[in-house]
Protein backbone atom coordinates (compact mmCIF):
# COMPACT_ATOMS: atom_id res chain seq x y z
CA UNK A 1 0.00 0.00 0.00
CA UNK A 2 1.41 3.35 -1.07
CA UNK A 3 1.55 5.99 1.69
CA UNK A 4 2.64 9.60 1.85
CA UNK A 5 2.32 12.62 4.12
CA UNK A 6 2.08 16.14 2.73
CA UNK A 7 2.98 19.03 5.04
CA UNK A 8 2.86 22.44 3.45
CA UNK A 9 4.41 22.10 0.00
CA UNK A 10 6.63 19.14 0.82
CA UNK A 11 5.71 15.49 0.31
CA UNK A 12 7.20 12.83 2.59
CA UNK A 13 7.32 9.35 1.08
CA UNK A 14 7.32 5.96 2.80
CA UNK A 15 11.13 6.02 2.82
CA UNK A 16 11.16 8.83 5.38
CA UNK A 17 7.97 7.96 7.32
CA UNK A 18 8.99 5.97 10.39
CA UNK A 19 5.49 5.58 11.80
CA UNK A 20 2.10 7.21 12.18
CA UNK A 21 -1.14 6.58 14.02
CA UNK A 22 -4.58 7.97 13.17
CA UNK A 23 -7.54 7.55 15.51
CA UNK A 24 -11.10 8.14 14.31
CA UNK A 25 -14.10 7.88 16.61
CA UNK A 26 -17.82 8.48 16.23
CA UNK A 27 -17.75 9.87 19.77
CA UNK A 28 -15.43 12.73 18.80
CA UNK A 29 -16.06 15.43 16.23
CA UNK A 30 -12.32 15.74 15.61
CA UNK A 31 -9.94 12.86 14.83
CA UNK A 32 -6.37 12.68 16.18
CA UNK A 33 -3.00 11.72 14.73
CA UNK A 34 0.69 11.47 15.56
CA UNK A 35 3.63 10.71 13.28
CA UNK A 36 7.39 10.35 13.29
CA UNK A 37 9.23 11.42 10.13
CA UNK A 38 12.94 11.01 9.48
CA UNK A 39 14.67 14.17 8.27
CA UNK A 40 15.40 13.56 4.56
CA UNK A 41 18.92 14.13 3.14
CA UNK A 42 19.72 17.76 2.36
CA UNK A 43 22.58 19.57 0.62
CA UNK A 44 22.36 23.03 2.19
CA UNK A 45 20.55 25.05 4.80
CA UNK A 46 18.26 26.37 2.07
CA UNK A 47 17.51 22.79 0.98
CA UNK A 48 16.86 21.84 4.61
CA UNK A 49 14.35 24.68 5.09
CA UNK A 50 12.44 23.61 2.00
CA UNK A 51 12.17 20.02 3.19
CA UNK A 52 11.41 20.87 6.82
CA UNK A 53 8.74 23.48 6.26
CA UNK A 54 6.97 22.69 9.51
CA UNK A 55 4.91 25.32 11.28
CA UNK A 56 2.47 25.03 14.13
CA UNK A 57 -1.20 24.93 13.04
CA UNK A 58 -0.07 23.97 9.55
CA UNK A 59 -2.19 21.72 7.34
CA UNK A 60 -1.16 18.06 7.06
CA UNK A 61 -2.58 15.41 4.75
CA UNK A 62 -2.25 11.63 5.01
CA UNK A 63 -2.71 9.62 1.82
CA UNK A 64 -3.24 5.89 1.34
CA UNK A 65 -2.97 4.74 -2.28
CA UNK A 66 -3.18 8.39 -3.38
CA UNK A 67 -6.54 8.88 -1.65
CA UNK A 68 -6.92 11.32 1.20
CA UNK A 69 -7.24 9.43 4.49
CA UNK A 70 -7.10 12.39 6.85
CA UNK A 71 -6.77 16.17 6.61
CA UNK A 72 -5.43 17.52 9.88
CA UNK A 73 -3.76 20.43 11.61
CA UNK A 74 -0.33 20.17 13.26
CA UNK A 75 -0.54 21.14 16.94
CA UNK A 76 2.73 19.81 18.39
CA UNK A 77 6.21 19.70 16.79
CA UNK A 78 9.27 18.06 18.34
CA UNK A 79 12.55 18.05 16.38
CA UNK A 80 14.93 15.41 17.71
CA UNK A 81 18.38 16.52 16.53
CA UNK A 82 20.18 13.39 17.74
CA UNK A 83 18.29 10.91 15.58
CA UNK A 84 17.50 13.13 13.53
CA UNK A 85 13.71 12.97 13.20
CA UNK A 86 10.55 15.00 13.64
CA UNK A 87 7.63 14.05 15.87
CA UNK A 88 4.31 15.72 15.20
CA UNK A 89 0.77 15.37 16.49
CA UNK A 90 -2.56 17.09 16.05
CA UNK A 91 -6.19 16.75 15.14
CA UNK A 92 -8.39 17.00 12.08
CA UNK A 93 -9.50 20.43 10.90
CA UNK A 94 -12.59 20.26 13.09
CA UNK A 95 -10.33 21.09 16.04
CA UNK A 96 -11.29 24.70 15.32
CA UNK A 97 -14.80 24.11 16.70
CA UNK A 98 -14.00 21.86 19.67
CA UNK A 99 -12.67 24.42 22.13
CA UNK A 100 -13.83 27.62 20.44
CA UNK A 101 -16.21 29.82 22.38
CA UNK A 102 -18.94 31.18 20.15
CA UNK A 103 -20.71 34.51 19.80
CA UNK A 104 -23.89 34.48 21.89
CA UNK A 105 -26.72 34.80 19.42
CA UNK A 106 -30.24 33.61 18.70
CA UNK A 107 -30.85 32.02 15.29
CA UNK A 108 -34.01 31.51 13.22
CA UNK A 109 -32.64 29.22 10.48
CA UNK A 110 -34.14 25.72 10.85
CA UNK A 111 -32.29 24.02 8.02
CA UNK A 112 -29.45 22.36 9.95
CA UNK A 113 -26.83 22.68 7.20
CA UNK A 114 -27.58 26.38 6.70
CA UNK A 115 -27.74 26.93 10.46
CA UNK A 116 -24.27 25.47 11.08
CA UNK A 117 -22.87 27.32 8.04
CA UNK A 118 -24.22 30.56 9.51
CA UNK A 119 -22.60 29.75 12.87
CA UNK A 120 -19.26 29.14 11.11
CA UNK A 121 -19.53 32.49 9.32
CA UNK A 122 -20.44 34.36 12.52
CA UNK A 123 -17.45 32.87 14.35
CA UNK A 124 -14.97 33.16 11.46
CA UNK A 125 -14.49 29.40 11.05
CA UNK A 126 -12.73 29.19 7.71
CA UNK A 127 -11.97 26.35 5.30
CA UNK A 128 -14.52 24.02 6.90
CA UNK A 129 -17.64 22.94 5.03
CA UNK A 130 -20.81 21.19 6.19
CA UNK A 131 -21.41 17.88 4.37
CA UNK A 132 -24.90 16.38 4.48
CA UNK A 133 -24.62 12.61 3.99
CA UNK A 134 -28.32 12.12 4.78
CA UNK A 135 -29.77 14.21 1.98
CA UNK A 136 -33.40 15.24 1.94
CA UNK A 137 -34.18 12.96 4.90
CA UNK A 138 -32.26 15.26 7.26
CA UNK A 139 -34.81 16.73 9.65
CA UNK A 140 -35.20 20.43 10.30
CA UNK A 141 -34.54 21.88 13.74
CA UNK A 142 -37.74 21.37 15.82
CA UNK A 143 -39.84 24.27 17.06
CA UNK A 144 -38.37 26.34 19.88
CA UNK A 145 -35.63 28.92 20.38
CA UNK A 146 -32.28 28.26 18.69
CA UNK A 147 -29.86 29.89 21.06
CA UNK A 148 -26.07 29.91 21.23
CA UNK A 149 -25.57 30.10 24.99
CA UNK A 150 -22.76 31.92 26.73
CA UNK A 151 -21.40 28.61 28.04
CA UNK A 152 -21.50 26.94 24.61
CA UNK A 153 -18.55 26.00 22.47
CA UNK A 154 -19.28 25.74 18.76
CA UNK A 155 -19.05 21.96 19.13
CA UNK A 156 -21.62 21.82 21.96
CA UNK A 157 -24.04 23.82 19.86
CA UNK A 158 -23.57 21.61 16.79
CA UNK A 159 -23.82 18.40 18.80
CA UNK A 160 -27.03 19.53 20.52
CA UNK A 161 -28.86 20.41 17.32
CA UNK A 162 -27.50 17.43 15.39
CA UNK A 163 -29.16 15.13 17.93
CA UNK A 164 -32.42 17.06 17.62
CA UNK A 165 -32.26 16.52 13.85
CA UNK A 166 -31.57 12.79 14.33
CA UNK A 167 -28.00 12.68 13.07
CA UNK A 168 -24.40 12.40 14.25
CA UNK A 169 -21.82 15.15 13.67
CA UNK A 170 -18.28 13.88 13.01
CA UNK A 171 -15.29 14.80 10.86
CA UNK A 172 -14.88 13.35 7.37
CA UNK A 173 -11.52 12.50 5.74
CA UNK A 174 -11.18 16.04 4.38
CA UNK A 175 -11.64 17.55 7.84
CA UNK A 176 -15.11 18.92 7.12
CA UNK A 177 -18.17 18.54 9.34
CA UNK A 178 -20.09 15.43 8.30
CA UNK A 179 -23.76 15.01 9.26
CA UNK A 180 -24.48 11.31 9.05
CA UNK A 181 -26.29 8.34 10.57
CA UNK A 182 -25.61 4.68 11.15
CA UNK A 183 -25.31 2.87 7.82
CA UNK A 184 -27.63 0.18 6.52
CA UNK A 185 -26.87 -3.45 5.72
CA UNK A 186 -27.13 -2.51 2.05
CA UNK A 187 -24.23 -0.07 2.46
CA UNK A 188 -22.13 -2.29 4.74
CA UNK A 189 -18.43 -2.93 4.05
CA UNK A 190 -18.51 -4.98 0.86
CA UNK A 191 -16.35 -8.01 0.14
CA UNK A 192 -14.85 -8.14 3.62
CA UNK A 193 -16.06 -9.68 6.87
CA UNK A 194 -14.29 -10.15 10.17
CA UNK A 195 -13.63 -13.79 11.05
CA UNK A 196 -12.34 -14.80 14.49
CA UNK A 197 -12.51 -18.57 14.88
CA UNK A 198 -11.72 -20.90 17.75
CA UNK A 199 -8.50 -22.89 17.33
CA UNK A 200 -8.99 -25.63 14.75
CA UNK A 201 -12.47 -24.34 13.75
CA UNK A 202 -11.55 -22.35 10.67
CA UNK A 203 -9.41 -19.57 9.23
CA UNK A 204 -9.30 -16.21 11.01
CA UNK A 205 -8.46 -12.91 9.34
CA UNK A 206 -8.62 -10.87 12.55
CA UNK A 207 -7.72 -11.17 16.19
CA UNK A 208 -10.32 -10.56 18.84
CA UNK A 209 -8.86 -8.45 21.65
CA UNK A 210 -11.84 -8.21 23.98
CA UNK A 211 -15.59 -8.57 24.15
CA UNK A 212 -17.33 -6.48 26.81
CA UNK A 213 -20.91 -6.87 27.94
CA UNK A 214 -21.19 -4.72 31.05
CA UNK A 215 -24.55 -3.57 32.37
CA UNK A 216 -23.16 -1.86 35.46
CA UNK A 217 -23.14 1.54 33.74
CA UNK A 218 -26.76 1.25 32.69
CA UNK A 219 -29.84 2.16 34.68
CA UNK A 220 -33.31 0.81 34.21
CA UNK A 221 -34.95 4.22 34.40
CA UNK A 222 -33.92 7.40 32.62
CA UNK A 223 -35.68 10.53 33.79
CA UNK A 224 -36.05 13.46 31.39
CA UNK A 225 -37.05 16.87 32.65
CA UNK A 226 -38.24 19.96 30.85
CA UNK A 227 -38.88 23.57 31.83
CA UNK A 228 -41.98 23.88 29.66
CA UNK A 229 -45.27 22.15 29.11
CA UNK A 230 -44.97 18.82 27.27
CA UNK A 231 -48.54 17.62 26.95
CA UNK A 232 -47.73 15.39 23.99
CA UNK A 233 -46.01 12.93 26.29
CA UNK A 234 -47.42 13.65 29.72
CA UNK A 235 -50.74 13.93 31.46
CA UNK A 236 -50.00 17.58 32.10
CA UNK A 237 -53.04 19.41 33.45
CA UNK A 238 -51.43 22.86 33.39
CA UNK A 239 -53.31 25.51 31.44
CA UNK A 240 -51.97 26.71 28.10
CA UNK A 241 -48.85 28.82 28.45
CA UNK A 242 -48.35 27.95 32.11
CA UNK A 243 -44.73 27.14 32.92
CA UNK A 244 -44.42 23.86 34.75
CA UNK A 245 -41.66 21.39 35.41
CA UNK A 246 -42.60 18.22 33.60
CA UNK A 247 -40.97 14.84 33.79
CA UNK A 248 -40.94 11.84 31.55
CA UNK A 249 -39.47 8.57 32.72
CA UNK A 250 -38.40 6.05 30.11
CA UNK A 251 -37.55 2.47 30.91
CA UNK A 252 -34.80 0.35 29.39
CA UNK A 253 -36.36 -3.09 29.51
CA UNK A 254 -33.09 -4.76 28.57
CA UNK A 255 -31.96 -4.02 32.12
CA UNK A 256 -33.29 -6.87 34.21
CA UNK A 257 -32.71 -5.48 37.70
CA UNK A 258 -34.55 -2.44 38.97
CA UNK A 259 -32.34 0.33 40.25
CA UNK A 260 -33.21 2.90 42.83
CA UNK A 261 -31.26 5.72 41.27
CA UNK A 262 -32.31 7.24 37.99
CA UNK A 263 -30.17 8.89 35.34
CA UNK A 264 -31.53 12.42 34.98
CA UNK A 265 -31.23 14.63 31.93
CA UNK A 266 -32.56 18.17 31.52
CA UNK A 267 -33.03 18.42 27.79
CA UNK A 268 -35.32 21.21 26.73
CA UNK A 269 -38.90 22.28 26.47
CA UNK A 270 -40.88 20.56 23.71
CA UNK A 271 -42.06 17.04 23.07
CA UNK A 272 -39.90 16.52 19.99
CA UNK A 273 -36.79 17.32 22.02
CA UNK A 274 -37.76 14.77 24.65
CA UNK A 275 -38.60 12.11 22.10
CA UNK A 276 -35.34 12.36 20.14
CA UNK A 277 -33.13 12.52 23.21
CA UNK A 278 -35.00 9.60 24.73
CA UNK A 279 -34.00 7.33 21.85
CA UNK A 280 -30.46 8.70 21.70
CA UNK A 281 -29.81 8.22 25.42
CA UNK A 282 -31.03 4.64 25.45
CA UNK A 283 -28.90 3.69 22.47
CA UNK A 284 -25.81 5.42 23.87
CA UNK A 285 -26.20 3.44 27.08
CA UNK A 286 -26.50 0.22 25.11
CA UNK A 287 -23.46 0.99 22.95
CA UNK A 288 -21.41 1.73 26.04
CA UNK A 289 -22.41 -1.53 27.70
CA UNK A 290 -21.55 -3.91 24.83
CA UNK A 291 -18.57 -3.75 22.47
CA UNK A 292 -16.07 -5.88 20.60
CA UNK A 293 -12.46 -4.80 20.02
CA UNK A 294 -10.73 -6.34 17.00
CA UNK A 295 -7.23 -6.12 15.53
CA UNK A 296 -6.11 -6.72 11.93
CA UNK A 297 -2.47 -6.87 10.86
CA UNK A 298 -0.37 -7.20 7.71
CA UNK A 299 -2.18 -7.99 4.46
CA UNK A 300 -5.53 -8.38 6.25
CA UNK A 301 -5.24 -4.81 7.54
CA UNK A 302 -4.36 -3.54 4.07
CA UNK A 303 -7.23 -5.48 2.49
CA UNK A 304 -9.60 -3.90 5.01
CA UNK A 305 -8.28 -0.38 4.40
CA UNK A 306 -8.62 -0.89 0.65
CA UNK A 307 -12.39 -1.24 1.22
CA UNK A 308 -12.39 2.42 2.40
CA UNK A 309 -14.29 1.76 5.64
CA UNK A 310 -16.13 4.64 7.28
CA UNK A 311 -17.25 5.35 10.80
CA UNK A 312 -20.81 4.16 11.51
CA UNK A 313 -20.63 1.74 8.59
CA UNK A 314 -21.82 -1.81 9.23
CA UNK A 315 -19.54 -4.82 8.87
CA UNK A 316 -20.40 -8.51 9.20
CA UNK A 317 -18.68 -10.17 12.14
CA UNK A 318 -18.10 -13.72 13.35
CA UNK A 319 -16.37 -14.15 16.69
CA UNK A 320 -16.71 -17.68 18.01
CA UNK A 321 -15.13 -16.73 21.34
CA UNK A 322 -18.02 -14.34 22.02
CA UNK A 323 -20.52 -16.61 20.19
CA UNK A 324 -21.21 -13.93 17.58
CA UNK A 325 -22.09 -15.52 14.24
CA UNK A 326 -22.53 -13.56 11.00
CA UNK A 327 -23.90 -10.49 12.79
CA UNK A 328 -23.72 -6.94 11.49
CA UNK A 329 -22.00 -4.56 13.91
CA UNK A 330 -21.30 -0.83 13.76
CA UNK A 331 -17.78 0.56 13.33
CA UNK A 332 -17.57 3.07 16.19
CA UNK A 333 -13.79 3.59 16.18
CA UNK A 334 -10.97 3.00 13.69
CA UNK A 335 -7.34 3.24 14.80
CA UNK A 336 -4.83 2.89 11.97
CA UNK A 337 -1.12 2.46 12.73
CA UNK A 338 1.81 2.20 10.33
CA UNK A 339 5.36 1.23 11.28
CA UNK A 340 8.30 -0.70 9.87
CA UNK A 341 6.29 -3.87 10.46
CA UNK A 342 3.44 -2.70 8.23
CA UNK A 343 -0.14 -1.77 9.01
CA UNK A 344 -2.24 -2.54 12.05
CA UNK A 345 -5.91 -1.61 12.39
CA UNK A 346 -7.93 -1.73 15.60
CA UNK A 347 -11.70 -1.50 15.49
CA UNK A 348 -14.23 -0.85 18.22
CA UNK A 349 -17.52 -2.43 17.19
CA UNK A 350 -20.89 -1.91 18.86
CA UNK A 351 -24.29 -3.56 18.27
CA UNK A 352 -26.31 -2.64 15.22
CA UNK A 353 -28.79 0.10 16.07
CA UNK A 354 -26.48 1.84 18.55
CA UNK A 355 -26.41 5.02 16.45
CA UNK A 356 -29.98 4.94 15.18
CA UNK A 357 -32.79 7.26 16.18
CA UNK A 358 -36.51 6.72 16.47
CA UNK A 359 -38.36 7.18 13.21
CA UNK A 360 -40.65 10.21 13.44
CA UNK A 361 -44.18 10.25 12.07
CA UNK A 362 -43.30 11.89 8.75
CA UNK A 363 -40.50 9.44 8.00
CA UNK A 364 -42.74 6.54 9.01
CA UNK A 365 -45.45 7.65 6.59
CA UNK A 366 -42.91 8.30 3.85
CA UNK A 367 -41.54 4.77 4.20
CA UNK A 368 -45.03 3.36 3.81
CA UNK A 369 -45.64 5.53 0.76
CA UNK A 370 -42.35 4.46 -0.82
CA UNK A 371 -43.49 0.86 -0.55
CA UNK A 372 -46.69 1.88 -2.37
CA UNK A 373 -48.84 0.51 0.41
CA UNK A 374 -52.10 1.95 1.64
CA UNK A 375 -52.64 1.94 5.36
CA UNK A 376 -55.59 -0.37 4.86
CA UNK A 377 -53.27 -2.91 3.17
CA UNK A 378 -50.75 -3.04 5.98
CA UNK A 379 -50.86 -6.22 8.00
CA UNK A 380 -51.00 -4.93 11.57
CA UNK A 381 -49.30 -7.91 13.28
CA UNK A 382 -46.32 -7.63 10.91
CA UNK A 383 -45.95 -3.87 11.22
CA UNK A 384 -42.83 -2.98 13.21
CA UNK A 385 -43.18 0.37 14.94
CA UNK A 386 -40.06 2.35 15.95
CA UNK A 387 -40.88 2.82 19.63
CA UNK A 388 -39.73 1.58 23.00
CA UNK A 389 -41.52 -1.55 24.32
CA UNK A 390 -43.04 0.41 27.20
CA UNK A 391 -45.34 2.37 24.90
CA UNK A 392 -46.41 -0.35 22.47
CA UNK A 393 -49.92 -0.08 23.91
CA UNK A 394 -49.98 3.55 22.84
CA UNK A 395 -49.07 2.75 19.24
CA UNK A 396 -51.58 -0.10 19.06
CA UNK A 397 -54.18 2.51 19.87
CA UNK A 398 -52.72 4.84 17.24
CA UNK A 399 -52.92 2.13 14.59
CA UNK A 400 -56.61 1.60 15.33
CA UNK A 401 -57.15 5.31 14.74
CA UNK A 402 -55.03 5.27 11.56
CA UNK A 403 -57.19 2.62 9.95
CA UNK A 404 -60.31 4.67 10.69
CA UNK A 405 -58.68 7.87 9.43
CA UNK A 406 -57.48 6.22 6.21
CA UNK A 407 -61.06 5.40 5.30
CA UNK A 408 -61.96 9.08 5.35
CA UNK A 409 -59.06 9.95 3.03
CA UNK A 410 -57.81 12.61 5.46
CA UNK A 411 -54.39 11.15 6.30
CA UNK A 412 -51.21 13.16 6.91
CA UNK A 413 -48.24 13.42 9.23
CA UNK A 414 -50.00 16.18 11.14
CA UNK A 415 -53.03 13.97 11.46
CA UNK A 416 -50.77 11.15 12.73
CA UNK A 417 -49.37 13.39 15.46
CA UNK A 418 -52.83 14.58 16.49
CA UNK A 419 -54.00 10.99 16.82
CA UNK A 420 -50.83 10.22 18.77
CA UNK A 421 -51.58 12.94 21.32
CA UNK A 422 -55.18 11.81 21.77
CA UNK A 423 -54.20 8.16 22.03
CA UNK A 424 -51.54 8.86 24.62
CA UNK A 425 -53.92 10.86 26.81
CA UNK A 426 -56.53 8.10 26.56
CA UNK A 427 -53.99 5.45 27.51
CA UNK A 428 -52.89 7.48 30.53
CA UNK A 429 -56.52 8.00 31.55
CA UNK A 430 -57.08 4.23 31.30
CA UNK A 431 -53.81 3.62 33.16
CA UNK A 432 -52.47 1.50 30.29
CA UNK A 433 -49.28 3.53 30.45
CA UNK A 434 -47.91 5.62 33.26
CA UNK A 435 -44.43 6.77 34.24
CA UNK A 436 -42.61 4.04 36.11
CA UNK A 437 -41.99 4.52 39.79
Amino acid sequence: MDIKIVIGDYEYSEATIENFSIDKSAKNISHTFNATIGIPPFTSYKDYKEKISLKNQQDIKFYLNNELFMFGVVETIIINMESPKIEISGRSKMVCVVNSQAIVKEYTQRNLVKLITQVFQDNIVKDVSVVNAIGENLKSVPAGRILMKESDTIFNFIDRYAILCRCVAISDNEGNLLLTREGSEKNAVQGFSLEMMLSGQGVSNAQGISYVNDFTNRTRFIELTSAGKTSRFLDNTASAGEKTKTTRIIEDEQVRFYTRERSQYNIGGDGEVLNVNNEWLLRRKRAESESLTVKLTGSNAEDFLNKKPELLQLIKVTNQYAMIENVFMVIAEISTTFSGEGFEVKLLLVPQGSYNFATDAKTFLKSLKSQKKEISQVDAPKLVLPVEPKIKALYSDILDQLWKTQQTGNFSAGNFEAIERVAFKRNIANKKYAPSK
